[in-house]
């Protein structure tokens, strides 16, 4: 009889048990103040470039930005107003007052864009979200921050990334088939330029050219002699084209003597500088110029 009294009081507590969990359960699949705090959470979280996950808040009102290209893709996007401070590169290309590094965690922004250049630790201990944009940009790279940026601040509409996508795909159809890709320079200004691991070295390789300083990596200033020895056919530059068609010095090269060297204005449609979305425009114009000569040769 104590036998059974025993069974009986366990059957019991494990009824009441399953019971209690059940209705636990039932009240945490139904509960609205849980529903909605998951709606209404101000935060989320986003892949930086890096691949770092960061969190934001839903809203963001106030950047502070130092880095130039995050700075320009964020004014294309109508975005500007939201940067309340910049360091003196990215002033360069956005009017706004320049912070220094060590004042950011007393303004507390929302958000921050910096390169590698920087020492973030301040902001890690500030928990001051922030995103690392690299200093030697790829077309990737570009891309990937202008997603990112789309998606940090809701931008709507078509994305600016396909703009890049589309003159890459154009450029490529165009130049396929070329067995021999013509030399080119491209002059970021007093002969500055790059090589492997830039969007520059892949913007000349995707428009049918081959950078003669593509044995080299990242950015760097060459030698006029330098220029003149590798002969490129092609000479883009953001200088004016006269620094090279009224020096003697050049009148031997190849793109000089054949009326081949082209200025890449600084215009909404054609911007090399700091790799944003406007690099599609280069992509287009550049490889319209390699055609043309390619389609005159035939």
């Amino acid at each position: 009889m104590k036998k059974l009294s025993f069974v009986m009081a366990l059957v019991l507590l494990l009824s009441a048990v399953l019971t209690s969990c059940g209705s636990s359960y039932k009240a945490y699949s139904i509960d609205e103040n849980y529903e909605s705090t998951r709606e209404n959470n101000p935060n989320r979280t986003v892949n930086g470039v890096d691949g770092i996950r960061v969190t934001v808040p839903k809203s963001i009102s106030t950047v502070i930005c130092f880095s130039p290209e995050a700075a320009i893709i964020m004014s294309s996007a109508g975005l500007a107003g939201k940067v309340t401070g910049v360091d003196k590169a990215t002033s360069s290309v956005l009017t706004k007052p320049e912070v220094a590094l060590s004042a950011i965690p007393s303004r507390n922004p929302d958000v921050v864009f910096i390169t590698e250049d920087y020492d973030t630790s301040s902001l890690e201990d500030a928990e001051i979200p922030f995103f690392t944009v690299p200093t030697s940009l790829t077309i990737n790279d570009i891309k990937n921050l202008i997603k990112l940026i789309e998606k940090i601040f809701n931008v709507t509409g078509d994305s600016m990334s396909m703009q890049i996508d589309s003159s890459q795909n154009v450029a490529q159809q165009n130049s396929q088939g070329m067995v021999n890709k013509y030399d080119m320079f491209i002059d970021l200004g007093g002969f500055k330029t790059a090589g492997q691991g830039t969007y520059i070295n892949e913007i000349i390789s995707v428009s049918g050219g081959d950078n003669i300083f593509g044995d080299r990596e990242g950015y760097f200033t060459v030698l006029k002699q330098e220029i003149i020895d590798a002969n490129p056919a092609f000479i883009f530059t953001t200088d004016s084209e006269s620094l090279y068609t009224s020096d003697g010095d050049f009148a031997d090269v190849d793109a000089v003597k054949n009326r081949r060297v082209y200025r890449l204005d600084t215009s909404d449609e054609v911007d090399i500088h700091y790799g944003t979305q406007k690099i599609a425009g280069v992509i287009d114009y550049i490889n319209e110029r390699v055609m043309r000569l390619k389609d005159n040769k035939k």
